[in-house]
């Protein structure tokens, strides 16, 4: 790839209880096998913070989603680290967050 831009952090939006079947192995999905859902919504990012809706095309059928609130002061992999609150009693969302 192109080192246009820095990379600053990275946050993976997908909880890890997604990526296990009830079997306890790894699902494989269609998207590079990488996990369910992924960010299609425009992050919104405020108090240096940054919220956002995961999902998937609420056209493909039923799945999981999330909506995720990420420390954006951190740096490297704040996967972990950055979580400052997650939703995750959601389905698909194609969503933008809205604060009031």
């Amino acid at each position: 790839g192109f080192d246009i831009l820095p990379e600053v952090w990275r946050f993976d939006c997908n909880p890890a209880a997604y990526r296990t079947g009830e079997d306890g192995k790894l699902v494989k999905y269609a998207s590079a096998g990488k996990g369910p859902s992924e960010v299609i919504a425009t992050p919104v990012i405020y108090n240096k913070r940054v919220y956002i809706a995961t999902g998937q095309d609420p056209e493909h059928g039923q799945g999981v989603g999330a909506l995720s609130c990420i420390d954006a002061t951190g740096s490297g992999d704040i996967s972990k680290s950055g979580i400052v609150w997650q939703y995750t009693d959601l389905h698909r969302s194609i969503s933008t967050v809205a604060i009031a």
